[in-house]
């Protein structure tokens, strides 16, 4: 199929020049091949197929506890507990309910969870096959994003066709895929919404939806700030290279600057009324420092063992360069896969030897094709 990019006409694009980069004359609109279209989509109602008569717990391990999890938070998110985010409930000592908090995710998630098992009532088999299908949906809708903004960005329908079939055709992509989670499905639409809200914004200088996709994307979930932040980075560095070639200051008043400002500032909203939520359920008798959601927030970045800091950002990468190398790995080869990823910690001390220049070689394969 890559064969084909090489027929494949180059779209034409005229750029024009302004104070925030080159980007496309917004008047041409940008058109997907219809067949290349067709076949994406046709492999993506398969996913459909497949999990029609999945309204149950199948999945090994902890996934079926990642479903239940995620249903059970949906299930009782409600004004009568203002939108708190818990797994149940239990007397407390003092006959006070008790909450089981887990507000480590933005609510829009679980709302939209809860709206799609809403109209099921009790029916636990229809709740979860409901669930599981907002799921494919987001799937799909993400797999329908990255192909539109690759096209765009190449202007080879069939390049961004395959490079999206490889990308969502991997094993931990199927996987997971009708997972009722917001860590996955949804967060990756969340992600590739902002993708392509950043090409949009970068080939036609349309800011506004690039802020409304990154404020839709931050009630979703937190990944699509680490690809904000280099995209927010490199557009200031761009933008002050340029100036001092010019032989003036850099903009203040930069789109890029706006866009950071605009997204710290929603996250944070977003994020304080969960640690509020949280606060008020141990009815201030916890400091914010000691609540879950934070004392998570410290357990993922490393930051409750400064000293060992460096190890767990060492190992982090580590286990990111394997991931990310597993991950270009198609389904087919499963076991595969599944082998290398169960033998992560027997491969620690040379997970980074090993997997760097793999992942590498397989991105510069990638851009030789294109």
């Amino acid at each position: 199929m890559l064969g084909l990019a090489a027929c494949t006409e180059r779209g034409k694009m005229s750029i024009r020049n302004d104070g925030d980069g080159p980007h496309a004359d917004p008047s041409p609109r940008f058109r997907p091949e219809p067949l290349a279209l067709s076949l994406l989509l046709l492999a993506l109602s398969t996913l459909f197929l497949c999990s029609i008569d999945k309204g149950y717990f199948y999945r090994p391990g902890g996934l079926n506890w990642e479903t239940a999890k995620n249903l059970s938070i949906a299930e009782n998110l409600s004004s009568d507990h203002h939108f708190r985010l818990f797994l149940g409930r239990r007397p407390g000592p003092d006959g006070a309910p008790a909450y089981d908090l887990y507000s480590r995710f933005p609510v829009g998630g679980f709302a939209l969870i809860k709206l799609a098992i809403l109209p099921f009532g009790n029916d636990l088999s229809a709740r979860i096959l409901a669930a599981r299908m907002l799921m494919l949906l987001l799937f799909s809708a993400a797999a329908l994003l990255a192909f539109h903004s690759l096209a765009r960005i190449t202007s080879r329908r069939w390049v961004a066709l395959a490079a999206t079939l490889a990308a969502f055709s991997s094993y931990h992509m199927l996987l997971h895929a009708n997972a009722v989670s917001v860590e996955f499905s949804m967060d990756l639409f969340a992600v590739m919404l902002v993708f392509h809200g950043m090409v949009v914004f970068v080939q036609e200088g349309r800011f506004r939806q690039l802020l409304a996709k990154t404020g839709v994307a931050l009630l979703l979930g937190w990944h699509v700030y680490a690809f904000l932040l280099p995209f927010i980075l490199l557009g200031l560095a761009r933008e002050a290279v340029r100036a001092w070639k010019r032989g003036t200051a850099p903009r203040l008043r930069s789109r890029y600057t706006a866009l950071g400002v605009a997204a710290l500032l929603f996250g944070m909203a977003v994020l304080s009324f969960n640690l509020a939520n949280e606060y008020a359920a141990f009815r201030g008798d916890t400091a914010v420092s000691e609540l879950p959601s934070f004392q998570s927030m410290l357990r993922r970045t490393g930051l409750d063992r400064p000293f060992q800091a460096p190890e767990w950002w060492l190992g982090f990468l580590r286990q990111q360069f394997l991931r990310v190398f597993v991950a270009s790995v198609p389904f087919v080869f499963t076991d595969w896969g599944t082998d290398l990823l169960n033998r992560f910690p027997s491969l620690h001390p040379s997970a980074l030897s090993l997997s760097g220049p793999g992942t590498s070689v397989y991105l510069l394969l990638l851009l030789l094709a294109a």
